[in-house]
């Protein structure tokens, strides 16, 4: 199933054009400030870690979501972009890419250097001293992915690690 898609990823992130810095953000985002705040938050804060971070954000109309659905996608995005984050801190090619597509669904992408990640059945087992207490990140992701029938996928490839995730509009409510 993982082989299927990333075909279906890899050309989506080819549509999408990578920038870099705060001045990438599509203006119809502007428009949303929980995700725009979150996504300029996430940039100032990796570039100050020395983290290279590139955005590349395309909506064809106005984004327009319930509350509910805004705060899900905020905390979705927060999760896996603080993962990125610290992951990509501990390699010597700090990088970060995001992409974000707005046409018949939402469809994320967060792609970072990482040092090796072993996931078995969809679960990445932490590497924190205290594991019962970590972890719990992508657990809620998954349930609030299912809430919106939403779907995701994760794979670790040679120094990167990538979690991308499709919300189809139709779903949100």
């Amino acid at each position: 199933r993982l082989d299927l898609l990333r075909p279906y990823i890899g050309d989506l992130q080819q549509r999408l054009t990578a920038q870099s810095s705060t001045n990438v953000l599509n203006l119809n985002l502007r428009e949303v400030p929980i995700l725009y705040g979150l996504l300029i938050g996430k940039i100032n804060y990796a570039t100050n870690m020395g983290v290279r971070f590139e955005i590349a954000i395309v909506t064809k109309e106005e984004i327009v979501f319930p509350n509910e659905v805004l705060y899900d996608l905020a905390y979705i995005m927060g999760v896996w972009l603080d993962n990125a984050i610290e992951a990509s801190e501990k390699c010597d090619n700090k990088q970060i890419e995001v992409r974000v597509l707005l046409e018949n669904s939402f469809f994320f992408s967060i792609r970072n250097t990482s040092l090796p990640v072993h996931i078995i059945n969809n679960h990445i087992t932490s590497t924190k001293s205290d594991r019962s207490l970590h972890g719990f990140g992508l657990e809620n992701v998954k349930t609030l992915l299912v809430k919106h029938n939403g779907e995701y996928v994760m794979f670790y490839d040679n120094g990167w690690f990538q979690f991308s995730a499709e919300i189809p509009t139709e779903f949100i409510s």
